[in-house]
This record gives C-alpha cells, structure tokens and sequence, in this order.
C-alpha cells in the first residue's frame, strides 16, 4: 500500500502546461494517489504524447528504454552514476526521476522538480559551489 507522505500547495492556472504537469509530476512524486493523478492527467491531457515538450522545458531526457519509458537528467552518465526514472508511460518515468533527485512535497518555498534538475546541471559545472 502507498501512504501519501506530506502536503504540498500548488499554484494552478488552467491555461499553464508545465504547471498542470508540475502537479502531476510532484503529487505522483509525493505519494499522492495514483488514480487521482492518472485522472488529472488525463483531464489536463498530460500524456505520453505531451510529455516530450514538458520534458524539453524543464532540462530532462525522456526516452523509450524496452517497453518500458526512461527519464534522466542532461548530463546522464549510466545508471550507477546517475538518477533515472522509469515508468509504463512518461508521467511514470518523469515521477520516477524525481522522486530519485530527492523531491520532498513542500506547502511554500519548497523546491520544484524543475529546481532539483537545475541544481544538478548547476553543480556540474560548478555553480553554486
């Protein structure tokens, strides 16, 4: 059995893609209740079709690996030396790798799955060190 492990708040705007993915991306991440996230995927058309777009705006490779699809970050090395998420469909994959980045739901100020793939970038270059 999955336990939804913490509360985050989200800001919604209908018309925001990367927004309506955000939310599916760090509630599935989360804990929260996969029927209710496939439910609001599908209302906000956050499929495997879309999902390629969302993956490009926010800094991450999405993949088909077998049967199965494969998320990493840009700089992905291998699998034991990076993170990567897999999944039966994209939203899976994605959820997959943030989880694996560390994400923890957060009611404010929290950091977004965006955020934790730019900290990675950052870091490998230097950034921020």
């Amino acid at each position: 059995m999955q336990t939804y492990t913490g509360r985050a708040f989200w800001p919604l705007d209908p018309s925001d893609r990367e927004g309506a993915w955000r939310i599916c991306v760090e509630g599935l991440a989360a804990g929260a209740k996969p029927e209710r996230i496939k439910e609001l995927a599908a209302l906000w058309h956050c499929n495997d079709d879309d999902a390629p777009a969302y993956a490009e705006r926010v800094g991450c490779n999405l993949f088909m690996d077998g049967n199965q699809w494969c998320a990493t970050d840009r700089h992905f090395a291998d699998l034991q030396q990076s993170p990567a998420g897999f999944g039966d469909t994209a939203l899976e994959a994605i959820a997959d790798l943030c989880k694996a980045l560390g994400y923890k739901p957060r009611k404010t100020w929290g950091a977004t799955f965006a955020d934790l793939l730019n900290a990675r970038e950052n870091s490998q270059f230097g950034v921020g060190a």
